[in-house]
């Protein structure tokens, strides 16, 4: 249902949509007055628009990369990473960020990055210089945390305390038929 939605939209207006944590219908039904009041004055394709405006980047994959650089990079996963890191009393480091390899792997022809379903070709192929093809080619590992047995289990008094129909009602920001447990 979603490939056909989106069928004919922009490579841009797609991934503005991808990257959206939920559509119109379930912010209707969960936003209180306080955020759906708020939330015309927020177009995200407006934001993606400006970091876009004034740059020539014909490319859809490059556009996206860029895009990804831009926002998803530095909003979330850095975030995330920093948050880690202080939570654990680590300093982490990011040494594929660093600004003079970013801008180098950013000259780099998308047809080299990606080849079939290979992605990372010419970091990988760098990095069969130096480690051995297991490493080089494992299966990515993600990390996930489990947030729902938390929610579930060790946090659901505090959720339901959180989303209860008198606490959402007070704030204002959410509608307790929407997000009811």
């Amino acid at each position: 249902r979603r490939l056909i939605e989106r069928a004919g939209l922009s490579t841009d207006e797609n991934y503005a949509r991808e990257i959206t944590l939920m559509d119109e219908a379930v912010r209707a039904e969960i936003y209180g007055g306080v955020l759906r009041d708020d939330y015309p004055q927020r177009d995200l394709g407006a934001f993606l628009r400006g970091h876009l405006e004034g740059r020539e980047i014909p490319s859809p994959w490059n556009r996206l990369s860029y895009l990804e650089l831009k926002t998803t990079m530095v909003d979330d996963f850095l975030n995330y990473v920093d948050r880690m890191g202080m939570a654990h009393s680590m300093e982490l480091r990011v040494p594929f960020l660093d600004h003079q390899l970013v801008e180098f792997a950013c000259t780099i022809p998308f047809k080299y990055k990606v080849q079939g379903d290979s992605t990372k070709h010419v970091l990988k192929k760098v990095a069969e210089t130096v480690l051995p093809p297991r490493i080089v080619h494992r299966k990515k590992q993600p990390f996930f945390m489990p947030l729902s047995d938390w929610i579930r289990k060790d946090l659901r008094d505090y959720v339901r305390r959180t989303l209860s129909r008198e606490r959402l009602e007070d704030q204002g920001y959410f509608n307790y038929a929407g997000v009811e447990p």
